[in-house]
């Protein structure tokens, strides 16, 4: 894993725990609809920062794989047909 990678990761991580401090405090004071309504852009920040790494993640996997494989064999073309000749 790169070091991006790992930040990413962190950073996920870590906006999910405050994500849930904050809803937790604010639920302790009021409704959960309103702790939750207050928290959503941290979770949802968490999330596309998840998102975001296990793109990364993919694309890495990717690359790797197509660096071991060997070159595809081509596909040989159909034949032409010659023009003039008909069935």
């Amino acid at each position: 894993m790169k070091l991006t990678d790992i930040v990413l990761l962190s950073l996920a991580a870590a906006f999910t725990i405050i994500g849930v401090h904050q809803l937790i405090v604010i639920t302790n004071n009021e409704n959960f609809t309103v702790g939750f309504t207050h928290s959503y852009w941290i979770f949802m920040l968490s999330i596309s920062l998840f998102l975001v790494f296990q793109l990364r993640k993919k694309k890495a996997q990717a690359a790797e794989k197509a660096a071991q494989t060997p070159g595809r064999p081509t596909r040989n073309p159909k034949p032409v047909r010659k023009p003039g000749k008909s069935r």
